[in-house]
């Protein structure tokens, strides 16, 4: 842990910023909360019966996987990279979660789920 924390290298220091950077931007883009509370999102943004709120998750989580397949050829794509992805990723989640609070403030359906959807995206 020495060698980590008190002695890094050149090498070892640039992979902890870029390992604690990414584990941060990770956790400050708020998916696990969003997953865990869509279906409280749903019902505030004035999606009512239950019903209505499965299909919508539903919908949410094929755009998602749909996403993942995508998103996974371009990870390491030679002209597009990880880092410029990382960056759109998080420009476009903070969007979204503008996005998302604007639509459950309106009470507004649509826009709700398209934020969520469009969300699950990036």
């Amino acid at each position: 842990w020495a060698a980590l924390l008190w002695r890094p290298t050149r090498t070892t220091r640039r992979m902890l910023v870029v390992g604690v950077g990414v584990a941060a931007a990770q956790q400050t883009t708020a998916i696990e909360a969003i997953q865990y509370y869509v279906l409280y999102i749903l019902k505030n943004a004035g999606v009512r019966t239950v019903r209505a709120q499965f299909v919508f998750l539903l919908f949410i989580g094929c755009v998602k996987v749909s996403v993942i397949v995508v998103a996974g050829r371009l990870y390491d794509h030679p002209k597009l990279g990880r880092r410029p992805l990382m960056i759109a990723s998080n420009v476009g989640l903070a969007a979204c979660l503008i996005f998302l609070a604007v639509a459950t403030a309106a009470k507004n359906v649509a826009l709700a789920v398209a934020a969520l959807a469009i969300y699950m995206t990036f």
